[in-house]
């Protein structure tokens, strides 16, 4: 580490060296007459230093220029500001280590700018500015002017920048805390706080900015005192600052309803100010902590604000209650499902979900599988009836069985049975539907085919079928001959009246469509013939 051989400290305090005079040197400044009221002279404990205004309520100096605690005091305009100081922690008087120190003032500082904090890393050959209100040559006395000079930074020691130019502006005491300035993109950056120089006079030393000790101590002095500093936490140089962005995550995820549930987001970003779900929260947690009252699927949103505007962020989370209670369900059966009068049947009911109560036909059953027999005594079809009750409601399931008296149906002597039938589809007709069928004697001996149509009004007509010739072109089709069920004398002879129609078939040679004209001229036409 360097060993710090002379410190520019105050008007009050100077160290006398017997090194040989040299020529007027800051050294070798020029005096300042406008554009730098934000570069101050700050008198503390009857020592004089140079510092700078870097926030609204805050200066930067050199840490051996004052202790903690101290007080500053500067004027500007006319007007004048005391500051509390705050050295670097790790501040080092013996070897001027973390030569840094923050004041706090408690009125807002009227300057026309403030200087930006540099986290751009300098490098030898770059040019520097330096600034100061010190001697203006060895043993000099101050005298309140302040000056400026320009230099080359030509090494790096520890965090400290060493300058030196020929007949350029070399440190003196008075200017210690000063800035010294380097150019980024045409605008000026404060780089390094006036710290050392040699004995003799040769090599100024700057304590950096840009290192990570000295920029933590900077945000965190920002953080804990509720302060902006240029460089830190907001932007001097008019560039657009961008807005903060978050991401909230919420643990656990999915919960039962009466726990707690712990929303955290993690910032990026300059932030003044953040909050979930309306809630404030701070650094470094950024966290918050609550219970639901109502149970559900649910989103939190967190918002984060800052210089550059705001930003949301969402956390999708469950809350588990007591599920709402549904309807019980239930299925019934009659086995068998055909009885004679007398004779029982079974009726079986299974319920479904939370059952409290099961009956058959008004009569309780176990669940959730129950069963009651019944008796038939009335011929026809019968319907049963299955209730089941829960915490959610009430359900209802229905079946049926047929009760007959034994005796067998009389058959007529001629009947049609249909093989194929479908609803008819064509326009302004009263046919409901038509088939295909075969007249029947006694439901067994097959006379003849027919065609059967069933009109609107439940009464039929049947046509038998007189003739069919077959088609086998590319669409397999019957044409039909059909009695009209009518006729009419002509010339001494019967006519009988008859009709067209037209089937054709699959494949497979299943019939598929069926068309036609009734005896009083109806038009039917099925498209989709099932069996």
């Amino acid at each position: 580490m360097r060993t710090r051989t002379i410190q520019l400290i105050s008007l009050f305090a100077f160290f006398f060296l017997t090194s040989p005079v040299l020529a007027s040197r800051l050294i070798n400044g020029t005096v300042v007459t406008e554009g730098y009221d934000h570069v101050v002279w700050i008198v503390s404990g009857g020592a004089g230093c140079t510092a700078t205004v870097v926030g609204p309520r805050t200066i930067l100096t050199a840490g051996h220029c004052a202790s903690t605690g101290q007080t500053a005091k500067f004027k500007i305009g006319g007007t004048e500001y005391s500051a509390k100081i705050t050295r670097h922690p790790d501040y080092n008087d013996s070897n001027v280590e973390n030569d840094l120190a923050l004041g706090l003032t408690n009125v807002d500082i009227v300057v026309k700018e403030r200087s930006t904090i540099s986290k751009t890393a300098p490098k030898v050959g770059d040019a520097i500015t330096l600034l100061g209100y010190g001697c203006t040559k060895p043993n000099g006395q101050v005298d309140g002017k302040l000056r400026k000079g320009d230099s080359v930074i030509t090494k790096f020691q520890g965090k400290d920048m060493g300058s030196h130019k020929e007949s350029g502006a070399t440190l003196c005491p008075g200017d210690s805390g000063g800035p010294a300035y380097i150019s980024v993109g045409g605008k000026d950056y404060l780089a390094g706080v006036n710290s050392t120089v040699t004995v003799d006079y040769h090599t100024s030393y700057d304590e950096r900015t840009d290192v990570p000790t000295a920029q933590q101590f900077f945000s965190n002095y920002a953080q804990s005192n509720g302060v902006k500093i240029c460089g830190v936490n907001e932007d001097c140089q008019g560039t657009t600052p961008t807005a903060p962005t978050c991401q909230l995550a919420a643990s656990p995820s999915t919960i039962n309803k009466g726990q707690s549930i712990t929303f955290t987001m993690n910032v990026l970003g300059e932030v003044t100010s953040a909050d979930i779900g309306g809630v404030a929260v701070t650094a470094p947690n950024w966290a918050m902590t609550t219970t639901p009252p109502n149970a559900g699927n649910f989103t939190q949103t967190g918002k984060v604000t800052g210089p550059g505007g705001s930003n949301t962020c969402t956390a999708a989370y469950e809350v588990k209650g007591d599920p709402t209670p549904t309807n019980p369900t239930c299925e019934i059966a009659a086995n068998p499902s055909q009885i004679k009068i007398g004779n029982s049947t079974l009726l079986t009911l299974k319920a479904k979900g939370n059952v409290t109560q099961a009956a058959i036909n008004g009569m309780n059953v176990s669940f959730p599988e129950g069963s009651l027999s019944v008796q038939g005594t009335i011929k026809g079809q019968q319907q049963a009836t299955g209730f089941v009750a829960g915490p959610g409601g009430v359900g209802t399931c229905q079946t049926t069985f047929n009760v007959d008296d034994g005796t067998q149906p009389v058959i007529p002597p001629y009947a049609v049975v249909p093989s194929y039938c479908g609803p008819n589809t064509a326009p302004n007709s009263s046919v409901m539907k038509a088939c295909l069928g075969v007249i029947k004697r006694d439901g067994t001996q097959g006379l003849r085919e027919a065609v059967k149509v069933t009109y609107a009004d439940g009464s039929e007509e049947v046509l038998p079928l007189v003739a069919k010739t077959r088609n086998n072109s590319a669409v397999i089709e019957d044409a039909l001959t059909l009695y009209a069920n009518s006729s009419y004398q002509k010339d001494q002879y019967w006519v009988l009246n008859s009709r067209v129609g037209r089937v054709t078939y699959n494949a497979n040679n299943t019939p598929v469509t069926l068309e036609g004209t009734t005896a009083g001229g109806e038009l039917f036409s099925v498209s989709q013939l099932q069996p």
